[in-house]
C-alpha cells in the first residue's frame, strides 16, 4: 500500500502478560470488567495522543483495524470521538454492549464496514456469533458487511487484502 495515500491504524493490547507457567509466550489484554470506565477514557486518550503526534492530513485513507478485544477499543474511539475513516474493520471480537445505532450515524453510510470472523474461532461460539451479527447490522445497518471465513481466532491476510 502506498504509505503517502493510506495510513491503518491497529493497536495492540495495553496490558501485557506470559500466557502460562512457562514464561514462553506473551498475550495482550484492553480492559477488564474492573475500572472499565476509567479504562476505557484511558485508552480514549491514548489514542488522541496517538491522531495528535501522527497529524494525519484531511484526505487520508484511514482504515481502523480491531482484532480480538481491540474489536471494541477501535468501534469505541471511531463512536465516541466521531472519527470519519475510510473503512472500520473488526475482525474477531466482540461489540460494545453500550453502543447504539446513533452512535455511528456521523458516518453517512460513507464508511465502509466489515465484521470478519473464523467459524471455527474458539472464542467465538455460534449463540455468540448470532448474536454478534444481529448487533452489527444494528449499529452499520445492512450496506455493513459480514465475512466468515474457514479458520479460528487468526487474522487472515488474503481476506485483508482483498479489503484494504
Amino acid at each position: 500500500m502506498n504509505s503517502e495515500e493510506n495510513y491503518i491504524i491497529a493497536p495492540q493490547g495495553q496490558s501485557k502478560y506470559y500466557l502460562g507457567s512457562k514464561y514462553k509466550h506473551v498475550g495482550a489484554s484492553w480492559l477488564t470488567k474492573e475500572n472499565t470506565e476509567k479504562e476505557i477514557e484511558n485508552v480514549m486518550r491514548n489514542f488522541d495522543a496517538i491522531f495528535e503526534v501522527e497529524k494525519l492530513p484531511k484526505d487520508i485513507n484511514l482504515i481502523v483495524l480491531g482484532y480480538s478485544q481491540g474489536v471494541s477499543v477501535a468501534a469505541r474511539y471511531v463512536a465516541k470521538r466521531k472519527l470519519n475513516c475510510s473503512q472500520l474493520v473488526l475482525m474477531s471480537g466482540g461489540l460494545p454492549k453500550e453502543l447504539k445505532r446513533h452512535n455511528f450515524k456521523f458516518l453517512k453510510g460513507k464508511t465502509k464496514v466489515s465484521l470478519i470472523y473464523g467459524t471455527n474461532d474458539e472464542y467465538l461460539n455460534e449463540e455468540s456469533m448470532v448474536y454478534e451479527k444481529k448487533r452489527f447490522y444494528e449499529l452499520f445497518g445492512n450496506t455493513a458487511v459480514i465475512i466468515p471465513f474457514e479458520g479460528k481466532h487468526e487474522i487472515k491476510k488474503e481476506i485483508l487484502n482483498t479489503l484494504i
